[in-house]
This record gives structure tokens, C-alpha cells and sequence, in this order.
């Protein structure tokens, strides 16, 4: 048995977590470190779009790590999420704190399949995505079950909880079926693209955005971790479509798009 199992026997699941949360406050190791860097990182960075009492919502919150951002910096959080061993995690660790949707986001309001991956960050709506990833960058990513899922789109959700000031979108590769689903008006809202094999899935999501909604500005991150702008100055929505099909924008290869309101 681990030391941790051990631990666990001896005060608790609940009283071992919080062993654990003392213990890298007192005794950090490096990779405690370097998680809390990170997270003070995209504090700093999210500050530029989220203040006290803005209403965030979190679609695809996965375990909270972006919920836990955009509670540090006084948001007001609807974490929505489909996977049960997921949502567990955040009823745990901001179920006190944030509101928490058991569910996930698409164009209707309707029951989907939902491929649970051997790796929880990989499971998704899309199972064609799972199935493509490439195995060098993402390893043996496997659907391990399939569950039926309760979806509910962005309109609804607005209608339920008020206007967002701030949208995130991390539903590997359901991305376009997310915003099919949004017609009401929304401040700012970031998604995640992939172009390591195609932008198409990426200009899909832009084309959307500009069907629907005028005045539109972007600005975007490169990698997994938002720390900084990659240009200088947003610029228009119909200018960045030109960016992605005219520069190397595919060497990007990941990263998060962020689009808002004039």
C-alpha cells in the first residue's frame, strides 16, 4: 500500500485533502511551485477581462482550474461540466463557492452521447476528435465508455443565470456545436483551438461568431497556458479570419481564441 493510501486509511479522504493543501503551503515541493506560478500567471493574465463580481461561466470546467481563477478574482462562477468523476472533483473543492451544471453545452437542448477517454482531459462530444488525436503529442488516447448526457445551450443558460461578462470554452473539439447554441449578446468569451492538423475546425468557429454578431474584436494565446496576448492590439473578427488563412497560423499548433463586444 502507498504512503498516500496509508494516509488516507489513517485520517480520511476528506482530512488527508487537507493534509495535502497544508502540506504545499508549509512544504511545497518544485512542482508545487511551479503549479502556483502558473496559476498566479493567468490570475494576472484573466485580471485584463474579469473583475469582483463579474458573472463568468465556465463551459467544459473539467476539474476547476480556470473556476478557481475566475473565483480569485471575485467572479461570480457557473461551472458547467458532463463527466461525473469531474463534477464530483468541483462539488468538492467550489461547490460552496460556484454553481455547478451537471451537463454539457451544445447547439440544442437534447440528450448526446458523451466518450469518456482514458484520459478525463480528453473526453468530448466529438468522438471523431478522440479518435484523430495525434498519439505523439496527446499519447494513447482511448474512449474507455459512452454515457448519455443532458445538453443545454449557451441561450438557455443565459436565460437561467444572466448575462456573462466572460465565457470560457474548453469542450475538446465540440467547440462549433457550442456556439450554434449562443445568440444572446455576451461581453467576452474565449474558445480553444487545435490547428496542429487543420485550422478548419477554427475559421468554422469564426465564421459562426460572424453570422451572428457585429463589432467583434480578437485577440488570441498560443499554448496550453494563457499568460499573455499574442498581438499587440485586438483587431477586427473579419481581420483575424485573414490572419489565420494568410500566415503561418497553423504552427501555433494550440491555444485559446478570445473574442468580444465593441
Amino acid at each position: 500500500m502507498s504512503i498516500n493510501n496509508t494516509l488516507k486509511n489513517i485520517f480520511g479522504g476528506t482530512n488527508f485533502l487537507k493534509l495535502q493543501k497544508v502540506k504545499k503551503i508549509f512544504f511545497p515541493t518544485k512542482f508545487d511551485n511551479e503549479q502556483k506560478a502558473n496559476f498566479d500567471n493567468q490570475v494576472a493574465f484573466y485580471k485584463q477581462l474579469i473583475k469582483p463580481n463579474s458573472l463568468c461561466f465556465d463551459i467544459g470546467a473539467n476539474i476547476g482550474l480556470k473556476s478557481k481563477i475566475f473565483l480569485q478574482l471575485g467572479a461570480k462562477v457557473v461551472a458547467v461540466e458532463p463527466q461525473a468523476s469531474c463534477v464530483a472533483i468541483l462539488q468538492r473543492e467550489i461547490g460552496n463557492k460556484a454553481t455547478i451544471v451537471a451537463k454539457g453545452v451544445g447547439a440544442a437542448n437534447e440528450v448526446k452521447d458523451f466518450y469518456v477517454s482514458n484520459n478525463f482531459e480528453l473526453s468530448s462530444f466529438n468522438k471523431e476528435w478522440i479518435n484523430t488525436l495525434p498519439v505523439e503529442e496527446y499519447g494513447d488516447t482511448q474512449i474507455k465508455q459512452v454515457e448519455k448526457i443532458e445538453i443545454i445551450t449557451l441561450d438557455n443558460l443565459i436565460k437561467q443565470y444572466g448575462k456573462p461578462d466572460f465565457i470560457k470554452i474548453d469542450v475538446e473539439g465540440f467547440e462549433i456545436e457550442v456556439l450554434k447554441g449562443l445568440n444572446e449578446h455576451f461581453n467576452t468569451l474565449s474558445f480553444e483551438f487545435f490547428v496542429s492538423q487543420s485550422t478548419n475546425e477554427l475559421l468554422q468557429c469564426l465564421d459562426i461568431l460572424q453570422s451572428k454578431f457585429n463589432g467583434l474584436s480578437v485577440n488570441f494565446t498560443n499554448g496550453n497556458v494563457s499568460s499573455k496576448f499574442n498581438l499587440d492590439k485586438w483587431i477586427s473578427l473579419n481581420d483575424f479570419i485573414n490572419y489565420v488563412k494568410n500566415t503561418n497560423f497553423k504552427s501555433m499548433i494550440a491555444g485559446d481564441i478570445y473574442v468580444k463586444m465593441n
